[in-house]
């Protein structure tokens, strides 16, 4: 009884109507239980996070994204003008982003997995100062400020390990997305 229950109610929520619209959506990979999931979570125009939707998938390739947000869409996924989306640095979720939505979306990339990415390729002794200045330098609110602090880390970087400064390089402008709106 409980399985068929809880398969209804997965069932159910899975092909909900989305009836809000959205202004940005968060999208990510999780491994569960030895499975991958593609997720999705909107914030609508009242500022609330919602789950949009979600696959199981066996990575994080562009034909499993686009499926999960051709869903999204057919189940009433809304914006006005456009939305921002806010992703890691697989290329799937770009490419898909794009091919479902056009013009209609903004790719943000997220601050968080390119620090953590930045601060894997250095080493834990120098993991602190870096990581402090990483953060200043990006919390410039200005664009160019932030863009310019983030380069000069970057070359400072490279005579310490130059894995950590191509990684910071990577996507420099998609991370300041946000700035520059």
């Amino acid at each position: 009884a409980f399985i068929e229950q809880s398969y209804a109610a997965l069932e159910a929520f899975e092909n909900r109507k989305l009836k809000d619209t959205y202004v940005a959506v968060y999208v990510d990979g999780k491994y569960m239980s030895g499975s991958q999931f593609l997720i999705a979570v909107g914030v609508n125009t009242q500022g609330e996070k919602k789950i949009l939707g979600f696959r199981e998938s066996t990575g994080e390739s562009s034909e499993s994204i686009t499926e999960l947000y051709r869903d999204i869409l057919n189940r009433g996924f809304k914006f006005q003008i456009g939305f921002l989306l806010v992703v890691d640095g697989a290329k799937g979720w770009q490419k898909a982003a794009y091919e479902v939505f056009g013009n209609s979306v903004v790719i943000q990339r997220c601050w968080i997995h390119k620090l953590r990415n930045v601060m894997g390729h250095l080493g834990e002794k120098e993991s602190p100062n870096w990581e402090t200045r990483l953060k200043d330098a990006h919390n410039n609110f200005e664009y160019e400020d932030a863009k310019n602090g983030l380069k000069l880390i970057a070359q400072e970087l490279e005579s310490i390990t130059l894995s950590a400064s191509k990684s910071l390089l990577e996507g420099l402008e998609e991370i300041l997305t946000l700035h520059c709106l």
